[in-house]
């Protein structure tokens, strides 16, 4: 399932949106987002997030748990200043865009991917 809500004037995502346990692409590009939900690491399957044009500060945590996803666009967002390096740790992602160019997997963190996802877990209990 793909899912597209581009150019809404959105400022959040209802939680309800990551219970959508099919979606594989989900393009919110062109909004007024500050921020993902915290349960967006409940979207297991999802594969393409596309939010550039927002106006993101930060990601939750839990997107450590977004293991399938291959590629993230968070160009023009305050974020692109500061990816959290659990970003680059996701083990399958191939591309993370921001600010003009793309960051190839060469540059990925994949080796941390466990330690993230342990600390993050542990946060959780």
């Amino acid at each position: 399932i793909d899912l597209s809500i581009n150019g809404n004037k959105l400022s959040s995502l209802t939680p309800y949106l990551c219970e959508l346990s099919k979606l594989q692409s989900l393009s919110a590009s062109y909004n007024q987002l500050t921020h993902l939900p915290k349960e967006i690491g409940q979207l297991k399957g999802l594969k393409y997030l596309h939010l550039d044009e927002n106006k993101i500060v930060e990601l939750p945590e839990s997107m450590i748990l977004l293991e399938e996803l291959v590629a993230i666009n968070l160009q023009k967002n305050p974020i692109a200043q500061q990816i959290p390096d659990f970003i680059y740790s996701l083990p399958n992602v191939q591309t993370i865009k921001f600010k003009k160019f793309d960051h190839p997997t060469y540059v990925t963190k994949r080796h941390l991917y466990k330690e993230y996802l342990e600390e993050y877990l542990k946060k959780q209990c």
